[in-house]
């Protein structure tokens, strides 16, 4: 009995070094895939103390879900849904994978707009007050999509990673291990004589966040530099490239710090009268 604690011990040994072991495995050949974020994708989450890293969260441009699913759809995805049940897992969800990627077109769509609203504006032959007031609102808007909107989209699920690669193989894409939440969209009037059911489904990324070592933490933080240019305060402009490795497994590859922004904020600024330092432009 005095040996007791040895079995309690391995177990607890065993259980830390399966995860090492995993990592290390999945990182002992090249990525399979890669996919470049911004802040706007990648939100720095909880930080600790100085001596600690941060984690980066996911950020959605659109929620990652799925709607008007058939039974067949459903079935293909693992997922089976009892003819009166409404839920169709446990609280725990289903396993599955997802790809994930970003929309830049619309994104940059936005900014176009909002451009030629600006400049409509500046030729429009309104009053200074009125055309002011306008253009500041278009800008704050701007600002916003510059500095915090998503990007982020999920564009196909399935049961198997190695096919869903092979299918976005674009460099623009990312397979990453999820849990799927289906429930029934047409219930109870699917369960009438004729009806069919059809399904929704909402998918999460298994990792919720991804941790960056405290070397890169200067990269993502908050700047005094910012603050006092005038932007309020956010986090730090930064890119980071994600790669999923030979077991799937995301994880940072390198984290590069952007410069404050010049376009499109500050080309449209200057122009606005009243703004501090960009008048004489």
């Amino acid at each position: 009995m005095k040996h007791g604690w040895l079995a309690p011990m391995a177990l607890v040994l065993v259980s830390s070094a399966v995860p090492l072991v995993q990592v290390g495995l999945d990182r002992s050949a090249p990525p399979r895939q890669t996919l470049l974020l911004t802040h706007r994708e990648l939100m720095v989450g909880w930080t600790g103390d100085e001596n600690s890293g941060v984690t980066l969260t996911w950020s959605w441009a659109t929620p990652p879900d799925l709607d008007s699913l058939s039974r067949e759809r459903l079935t293909a995805l693992g997922i089976s849904c009892g003819h009166e049940l409404y839920q169709c897992n446990s609280g725990r969800g289903h396993r599955g994978w997802m790809v994930v990627g970003v929309d830049p077109d619309r994104w940059r769509g936005a900014i176009d707009s909002l451009r030629v609203r600006i400049d409509s504006n500046h030729r429009s032959g309104l009053p200074d007050s009125i055309a002011d007031r306008r253009i500041h609102e278009l800008v704050s808007r701007m600002k916003e999509l510059v500095l915090y909107t998503s990007r982020l989209t999920m564009d196909a699920v399935g049961q198997d990673p190695a096919a869903l690669a092979a299918e976005w193989n674009d460099g623009k894409h990312l397979v990453l291990a999820a849990v799927f939440h289906a429930s029934r969209q047409t219930w109870p009037r699917d369960t009438l004589p004729g009806e069919k059911p059809l399904y929704h489904i909402y998918a999460e990324p298994v990792a919720s966040s991804l941790y960056l070592p405290a070397q890169w933490a200067a990269a993502v933080e908050d700047t005094i530099g910012t603050l006092q240019r005038g932007y309020g305060e956010r986090q730090q402009m930064y890119e980071v490239t994600v790669a999923v490795g030979r077991w799937w497994l995301p994880r940072v590859l390198e984290v590069v710090r952007l410069p404050d922004p010049k376009w499109p904020i500050d080309s449209l600024e200057w122009r606005v009268p009243g703004t501090s330092g960009r008048g004489s432009k």
